[in-house]
């Protein structure tokens, strides 16, 4: 994990070192282990470096060839595979660094090299000849990459900071992106809370010269040919190669790695591979929340210890780290520090994480493996599978189960779906009920206002193909902004969050199994469990029953502050000059947070219902 940044002045003037030396100031707030710049006339290009796989301590960046200059935070999966595209160039060898091996991509292939890259990766590439900026984002949007231009000049960053660093750039707040938040709609990927500071789109390549600025997409997740193995054993044997390779090259540091275990199906499949995968055991973490104990010695809400416990016993994991509590020092302290980790609010913050990244950072670990974004699609409980018999052409298997679970609807819909008219289904599909309204964080708006048709227009329908709405569900934007956020929130203690069950190659292989092994008539997550056999506990891979979730004892803490917020969100609210903060319902956040409200428990556990990026909100508003 690195970060870079950059400027390029498109009328041709000369950087201003100032301003190059005022980027890189505010980018500095980590201690990289080596930083480089470079500065020539109409460019400037940065990089702060992280060491961790065993190529990047021979690599230093910017790294300049043949009139062409690139920074980049890689990491490359297909190594062998490009340095087989790359024989002809005599001086690439098995030690060169992820970035040389992508600038030589360049050389051979122009912006076509992006095709032949796998893994989580944001670089930026300059030619001098052309006077051309070519950049790229990774496949799903692990790799941050913000950027703002001007009729003059173009600046980019792995971070907000280092663009509103400089005094040149317009910093108005983008109030559609706040509204969209207060009233829980999921903002576009690529607006920021900050109107002119956009980012760039996952699998997505953005070209800049001084009369031209182009973005293009490179990739989409896209339904592959249905597999066809002669018995079901092959394809466990199959799933289970390709979730060993996902870990595997996730494991490629010098360093100590990190397992986020929660006790659910995720993280205790991630954590056997990587107990088998891994040279050292001994360099195998496992880290996990739980909650306390009181001074009887019991727990306030349960958690999956027990389940932690056997996993980290079953695979003879010698290292294990149980966070209970996060020593905040008052509620506010998760806010300030948000806040400073985005340079203001965005739609998803990681900082539920830090306490678990600050017990990495001390035992000198920079690699951290997460379950992150399991649900979405690998360990997906496959509810909407039989919709795909139809693509198979197994109409009959697809009525059995249709009936058997009662979906007649689904049956009306499918038939509707075959006598109208294309155009006809589009109107079906638009109209929205006149009547719907959400319960949003906002006091003004009316059926008629552009937010609530917006929501509507973003209500997730009954999908036509479960494969479908897994390749869509992988890929939305929340998706990419929490990875993107853990990334930011990482960099701080020098970690750098990895994700296995994002693997591109390893989302395109599960989409091409048959629908009924994706989705199961008796169990969910039939695949997974049944290829993580021997790298787990029986009662643990076929458990159905998870109790909490990774941040629970946050939520003992909430109900221990909630006085104070209570206090503190009126008042904020009372002395509210801010026309944002007057338009939010404060009663709701407080309701939200009310210990008393028995909305707020889950099976017994207090759980606030308030979004935290309303908090933020209030926070930010109140302050400027």
């Amino acid at each position: 994990m690195s970060t870079i940044f950059g400027l390029y002045n498109t009328d041709q003037r000369p950087v201003d070192i100032s301003d190059a030396e005022c980027v890189q100031k505010a980018m500095q707030h980590w201690v990289p282990d080596d930083k480089g710049m470079y500065i020539d006339g109409e460019i400037m290009l940065g990089q702060l470096m992280l060491h961790n796989t065993p190529e990047s301590f021979h690599e230093k960046l910017p790294y300049v060839n043949d009139n062409k200059i690139i920074t980049a935070d890689c990491r490359l999966d297909n190594r062998e595979e490009i340095l087989s595209r790359l024989e002809e160039f005599q001086h690439i060898t098995v030690n060169t660094p992820d970035s040389v091996l992508i600038l030589f991509l360049y050389q051979k292939f122009g912006s076509e090299c992006v095709q032949y890259l796998e893994g989580d990766f944001v670089f930026v590439i300059y030619d001098r000849i052309e006077s051309t900026v070519f950049a790229a984002r990774d496949r799903i949007g692990v790799k941050p990459f913000y950027y703002y231009k001007e009729e003059d000049f173009f600046v980019f960053a792995s971070e907000k900071k280092g663009i509103l660093s400089l005094g040149k750039v317009n910093k108005e707040i983008n109030e559609k992106f706040v509204y969209q938040i207060m009233a829980e709609i999921e903002p576009e990927l690529e607006e920021t809370f900050h109107k002119h500071i956009y980012s760039l789109l996952p699998a997505h390549t953005l070209t800049v010269t001084n009369n031209n600025f182009r973005k293009s997409s490179y990739w989409k997740l896209e339904l592959p040919p249905l597999l066809n193995l002669k018995k079901e054993a092959d394809y466990i044997d199959a799933f289970r190669a390709e979730m060993a390779r996902a870990v595997k090259c996730r494991l490629r540091t010098v360093f100590p790695v990190a397992v986020e275990l929660s006790g659910g199906l995720d993280s205790s499949g991630i954590t056997g591979l990587a107990a088998k995968l891994i040279a050292d055991k001994d360099k195998l973490f496992g880290f996990s929340n739980v909650m306390p104990v009181n001074e009887s010695g019991e727990k306030e809400y349960a958690d999956e210890e027990k389940f932690i416990d056997e996993v980290i016993q079953f695979n003879g994991i010698s290292n294990s780290v149980k966070i209970t509590g996060s020593n905040w020092k008052n509620f506010l302290e998760p806010h300030e520090l948000t806040l400073a980790v985005h340079s203001g609010v965005e739609a998803y913050s990681a900082w539920w994480q830090e306490p678990l990244r600050k017990a990495m950072a001390d035992r000198g670990i920079r690699v951290t493996l997460s379950g992150f974004p399991g649900d979405e699609a690998i360990t997906n409980n496959g509810s909407f599978y039989f919709h795909d018999f139809i693509r198979e052409g197994k109409y009959i298997d697809f009525l059995k189960v249709a009936l058997e679970k009662k979906q007649y609807s689904i049956l009306l819909k499918k038939i509707i779906s075959k006598v109208l008219p294309d155009p006809v289904l589009d109107i079906v599909r638009k109209s929205k009920s006149v009547n719907f309204k959400r319960n949003n964080f906002l006091l003004d708006l009316d059926l008629e206002s552009d937010l609530v048709k917006e929501f509507q227009s973003k209500q997730p329908h009954h999908p036509d193909s479960y494969k479908d709405f897994i390749a869509r569900r992988v890929t939305r934007p929340h998706s990419a902004f929490r990875m993107q956020s853990e990334t930011c929130f990482s960099i701080r203690h020098r970690l750098e969050p990895r994700y296995p069950l994002a693997d591109t190659r390893l989302l395109s292989f599960f989409l091409s199994l048959p629908s009924a092994l994706i989705g199961h008539p008796q169990m969910n997550r039939y695949m997974f469990r049944r290829s993580m056999e021997g790298l787990m506990p029986e009662n643990v891979r076929w458990r159905v029953d998870k109790k909490g979730a990774p941040l629970i004892y946050f939520w003992r803490e909430n109900r221990m502050f909630a006085g104070d917020f209570f206090q503190w969100a009126d008042k904020r609210h009372k002395s509210a000059s801010n026309d944002i903060l007057k338009k939010m319902d404060i009663q709701k956040l407080i309701d939200g947070y009310d210990p008393g409200n028995p909305g707020n428990y889950y099976s017994g556990i207090f759980k606030p219902s308030r979004p935290f990026e309303i908090e933020l909100l209030l926070y930010y508003f109140s302050n400027v």
